[in-house]
């Protein structure tokens, strides 16, 4: 089955909690691996469309078929731009889900996330710990210095824009975490409207943190 939709990130801004929650939709199918990241990173893009699709293989009657990769929106490794022309190029009438947040905080969220990942050994080998993009020190205010992947990841117009050089506005949905935090049932009644599926739609926990 192929995708029709995709919460393009950014990292750090809710995307796992939206992610979980249109997955309850019974006119939603969202990928069992939430980042497949394979529009994003170039080992993964090499496998081909087989294996991509494959993950969407129990997908039935659905109307929107989806995943969530948060690394379609990032700046490292020029991966916003090769994503919105990889993801035009696949699928051009996709609907896009862009989570964001204050942008400082986002930093400051993802620069913990990487610390964590780096001292549990969950970054050796990857596409970004191999390259020279990633310089990290443990000293947060050396480290958004040092990289401006970092940083630019949390330049929303810039990422935006990017994408809607391929996608008009009407195929683009800006979701604010507080909001999806202060009024969670008003953002996935627009989350459902924008992807055309029952915006009436029972939630369930819709205030439950989730990747916290």
């Amino acid at each position: 089955m192929q995708p029709n939709f995709f919460i393009i990130g950014a990292p750090k801004c809710g995307t796992t909690s939206l992610a979980d929650l249109l997955a309850q939709h019974d006119y939603v199918f969202f990928c069992p691996e939430k980042e497949p990241r394979f529009f994003s990173h170039e080992e993964t893009y090499k496998r081909g469309f087989g294996d991509y699709e494959a993950l969407f293989g129990e997908a039935n009657d659905e109307e929107r078929i989806g995943e969530g990769s948060t690394t379609y929106s990032e700046a490292w490794l020029d991966r916003y731009e090769k994503s919105a022309r990889r993801i035009h190029d696949y699928c051009p009438s996709a609907r896009l889900i862009y989570c964001v947040r204050h942008p400082l905080r986002r930093i400051q969220s993802n620069w913990l996330d990487i610390i964590w990942a780096l001292d549990n050994d969950l970054m050796q080998g990857t596409e970004l710990h191999q390259s020279d993009e990633l310089s990290v020190s443990g000293d947060f205010n050396d480290d958004v210095l040092a990289n401006d992947g970092l940083v630019q990841t949390s330049n929303y117009w810039r990422v935006i824009q990017e994408y809607r050089q391929y996608f008009s506005d009407e195929q683009i949905q800006i979701v604010f975490l507080k909001d999806l935090k202060s009024s969670p049932d008003a953002v996935l009644r627009e989350c459902c409207t924008f992807l055309d599926v029952g915006p009436g739609f029972d939630f369930t926990d819709p205030d439950e943190a989730r990747n916290t």
